[in-house]
């Protein structure tokens, strides 16, 4: 799946943690800074009401060795305050009405919408998936394309197991 968890947030974070294009915001003389202030959307992966999300919060003050770690959520309805959504809104806005090609290397569909040629439903996804990339890298190129320039090859790279999951074509 490529959805998110408390695992996949606290894997993120260790990843900028580790990316020395964050040294000057993440660190001071070369070590994490000990005082952390998360603001999260409320989303059950990283509400922190649920004790899963404790459970990792708590992994994370002690792995990196904090002094201070507080998670603060939005209240209900006032997401549109968070800058991570209100940023979030502008991609979509600059997504909407693109249509990305499905058959680029041939069709893979039948009439149905059941993949019958999966080598090529692979090809065909992978494309897609660059061509979203580029465009994700094209628009978000002034909030941090770097990230993204590496976060893209591990989504197109993981197509086979998103393939394999379950999907109905709306049509």
């Amino acid at each position: 799946s490529l959805g998110t968890s408390s695992l996949t947030h606290m894997q993120d974070l260790e990843s900028l943690i580790l990316d020395p294009q964050y040294n000057d915001t993440l660190k001071a003389d070369g070590e994490i800074r000990p005082i952390w202030i998360l603001l999260v959307d409320g989303g059950p992966d990283e509400n922190p009401r649920h004790l899963k999300n404790i459970k990792k919060y708590i992994q994370l003050f002690r792995k990196f060795d904090l002094d201070y770690l507080t998670v603060r959520t939005h209240a209900l309805g006032q997401s549109k305050y968070n800058p991570v959504e209100r940023g979030m809104a502008i991609l979509s806005g600059k997504l909407a009405g693109i249509t990305l090609p499905i058959d680029h290397f041939g069709t893979h569909l039948d009439t149905q919408g059941k993949v019958i040629n999966p080598e090529l439903a692979v090809q065909n996804f992978r494309y897609a998936g660059e061509v979203l990339c580029d465009i994700w890298l094209f628009a978000v190129s002034a909030i941090c394309s770097n990230y993204m320039s590496q976060l893209c090859p591990i989504y197109v790279s993981n197509i086979p197991s998103v393939l394999s999951m379950s999907y109905q074509c709306p049509i």
